[in-house]
């Protein structure tokens, strides 16, 4: 790939480097125009979330033109600013902003934003950003927090994660549209040691970059967005009022014209493409693909406590990951609402001798990271009994590791809820957020845990604790006060407390460093109750309420948006049922086809799939960025009687079956492979288990393929929508 690519820049370069010339000299001796001499404002409406429409409140924005040039200097410098001022809690605008408590929610990506601010505070927003800079600019930027952004900037171009290939693409694409250099930015990490060359020469390089290009840089607007509740309205009016104005000036010859290619587009989209065209169309064959899938090299061991372990003996590129896995299902039964809440705060709260700032900065001075999360699941051999479990992923450089496992001990065993006003914002700051993703394609989430819950206890738990019951919760704790913080504060210190003597389950590690697998196996220490992965999490379920309808539900989600998430939710064979392969090409057949055809290419949404998750035995038939909500389900309802008049072929089994076994075959990231091992140890499986695998989806035949779809969409199943009003009559309200 990359020597194709490398061919055609080549050839390119000297034009390029010519046309660059001529832009350059143009953009040099172009003036500023007067508008660009000052400051401006730009006001806009936007259509609001439920938040939004709650509190009245906008967002606001500040941005900057940069040099005109593409410096890639000035780029990298860049950057690292952005990682000193708004990288981290601790950082000075990010501080500030969270304190100042204008809104609710900083943004950042220069331009430098935040949601729920007051529209009459859009001025104040402003003018706190600018005062934060001068002080910037006046007293120093903290060093900790420079070291501690150079060190992540290492840490982010040492990371080679799945989307690596297309990041260098846009790397390219980034200056190369510009006609630039397209090599620019592929040689980031070879700029490192210049830039901390610039910052010795200049201890003030990033004060300069500040004052010249965010202070004294007349080219800098507010962006003011208003929440408008009839927006959605006025536009959708708006527009068909221009269409009608502008068919009306057309002749009959022209609109008939233009019905008729209408047409014929429709008729082409509809169409089946002739057996002898398909034919013309190059195809990978079984025999082109390796006789292996790729496997995750590892080995594995156990450490003193007992906890097994598997090791990634791949190429891990100077970084070290530890992902470890705690038994949730020991949790007390009071406390499960609240781990959402304490997965939020925990990582981000002061100690029992220092401030959440303080430890932001010593987090970022080291350049590591860790994320917690909750995940349920099961093993390979049996839906039953299945596990709640809490995973962390600890990440760092090789030579950081060993301080980035103190520094985790000391927050799992001090950590401090005492900090209420900070607690306050980050809570304010989520339910925010959490209130934006209803209006993105990030919905799916709660449309697919509802459709899903009922069908059976695990997905029911699924739904209370990430889908709607948890965003209800998480909008009622985001408007609690400082003074109405008891209860919470209460439950995170017992939290806290489990957290400390949780049983531990497994650990994934990936590291070529000696050291870095000592601070890992001393992390692992601090548990000396060891589980087994297959405990229950049955016990939970006495404290949710059942959910009524458990199967046959159609429910409506109404908020204010343009388009449309569609979910239907179906028990499905678990990954130890013999059925678990045929219904995964099944899928991709639909996928690929049927689905694209009648939901994408015919009804104008924007993505459509059938999503089987054979560890949770569920699967969802989903479109996202939907226009015609009742068009889906009709062609979600049409399935069996289309599969009835045109049954699967062997030609469509053979390509599902590329695409399987196409996606064992994808290289192991480095930036995956601890995880891979922690969830291969958990569900316990091995490579014995993914080569059985690769061998047996080779063996499926299409009678086997056809005969699980028919059973499969016999079922009766779940529906939500998540969408813009009116709703379907054929569905009920989904109140939340």
């Amino acid at each position: 790939k990359l020597a194709v690519i490398e061919d055609h820049l080549q050839k390119d370069l000297p034009r390029l480097e010519k046309f660059a010339a001529t832009l350059n000299n143009a953009a040099t001796q172009k003036p500023l125009t007067a508008a660009a001499k000052a400051p401006s404002v730009s006001k806009a409406p936007f259509v609001p979330d439920p938040e939004a429409l709650r509190t009245k409140k906008g967002i606001a924005a500040i941005a900057w033109a940069l040099d005109d040039t593409r410096d890639p200097e000035l780029d990298l410098g860049f950057q690292l600013l952005e990682a000193v001022l708004i990288g981290n809690l601790a950082s000075p605008l990010s501080k500030a902003l969270i304190e100042s408590r204008i809104g609710s929610a900083p943004m950042a990506s220069f331009c430098i934003g935040m949601r729920g601010v007051k529209p009459t505070d859009f001025k104040k927003f402003e003018s706190l950003v600018m005062e934060t800079l001068k002080k910037c600019v006046k007293n120093g930027l903290p060093q900790a927090q420079v070291q501690g952004a150079l060190t992540r900037f290492q840490t982010s171009n040492l990371n080679i994660n799945k989307d690596y290939v297309i990041d260098l693409l846009e790397d390219v694409l980034a200056s190369w549209h510009y006609s630039d250099d397209p090599f620019q930015f592929l040689r980031q990490a070879e700029q490192l040691p210049k830039l901390q060359e610039l910052l010795e020469k200049n201890p003030r390089y990033l004060e300069d970059l500040i004052q010249k290009w965010l202070i004294d840089n007349p080219r800098r607007v507010r962006l003011e967005l208003s929440p408008d509740t009839t927006l959605k309205k006025r536009t959708d009016k708006a527009i068909a009022e221009k269409m009608a104005r502008k068919f009306a000036t057309w002749s009959k010859d022209k609109a008939a014209k233009t019905i008729a290619y209408q047409k014929k587009l429709q008729s082409i989209a509809t169409t089946p493409d002739t057996p002898e065209a398909l034919a013309t169309i190059p195809v990978l064959r079984r025999h082109d693909l390796p006789s292996r899938p790729t496997l995750l090299n590892y080995e594995d061991g156990c450490f003193a406590n007992g906890l097994k372990y598997r090791k990634s003996t791949d190429f891990a590129n100077g970084l070290a990951r530890m992902n470890f896995t705690l038994d949730a299902s020991s949790i007390p039964a009071d406390l499960l609402d609240a781990l959402q809440f304490f997965m939020i705060l925990f990582p981000k709260m002061g100690t029992n001798t220092k401030t959440y700032d303080e430890r932001a900065e010593e987090l970022a001075l080291n350049g590591s990271e860790f994320t917690m999360n909750a995940a349920i699941g099961t093993s390979k051999d049996s839906p039953e009994p299945f596990y709640y479990t809490l995973p962390f992923s600890l990440c760092a450089l090789d030579r950081k590791m060993p301080q980035a496992v103190e520094l985790f001990l000391e927050q799992l065993h001090n950590v401090s809820f005492r900090e209420r006003k900070h607690i306050v914002n980050l809570l304010k700051s989520t339910a925010t957020r959490q209130s934006a993703m209803l209006l993105s394609r990030a919905n799916f989430s709660y449309a697919s845990a509802r459709a899903a819950s009922g069908i059976s206890d695990m997905q029911t738990l699924i739904d209370n604790l990430t889908g709607f019951p948890a965003f209800n919760r998480c909008q009622q704790i985001g408007r609690l006060t400082e003074n109405q913080l008891d209860e919470l504060v209460d439950k995170m210190e017992r939290l806290a407390i489990w957290l400390r003597n949780a049983p531990i389950l497994a650990a994934g590690l990936a590291t070529d460093d000696h050291d870095a697998f000592l601070a890992m196996e001393k992390l692992a220490a601090n548990w000396s109750n060891v589980a087994d992965a297959r405990t229950s999490a049955k016990h939970f379920m006495r404290t949710i309420p059942p959910c009524e309808l458990a199967k046959g539900r159609a429910e409506y989600a109404t908020i204010p948006a343009k388009v449309h998430t569609c979910v239907r939710a179906f028990a499905a064979p678990h990954q130890s049922a013999k059925d678990r392969n045929p219904l995964m090409l099944a899928s991709n057949i639909l996928s690929s086809g049927y689905l694209w055809d009648e939901i994408r290419a015919k009804g104008g949404a924007y993505g459509c799939t059938m999503k089987y998750r054979p560890f949770e035995s569920i699967a969802f038939l989903h479109s996202h960025d939907d226009p015609n909500c009742e068009n889906t389900y009709r062609a979600f309802d049409a399935i069996p009687d289309f599969l009835r008049k045109n049954p699967f072929t062997q030609a469509e089994v053979d390509k599902a079956v590329l695409q399987a076994l196409g996606s064992m075959l994808t290289p192991v990231r480095p930036a995956s492979a601890a995880a891979q091992c922690c969830d291969s140890l958990l569900a316990g499986t091995d490579n014995q288990f993914v080569i059985r695998r690769f061998e047996e989806i080779q063996t499926i035949t299409l009678k086997q393929v056809q005969e699980v779809t028919e059973r499969f969409f016999a079922q009766t199943h779940n529906d939500c929508a998540i969408g813009p009003a009116p709703m379907p009559q054929s569905m009920t309200k989904l109140e939340f």
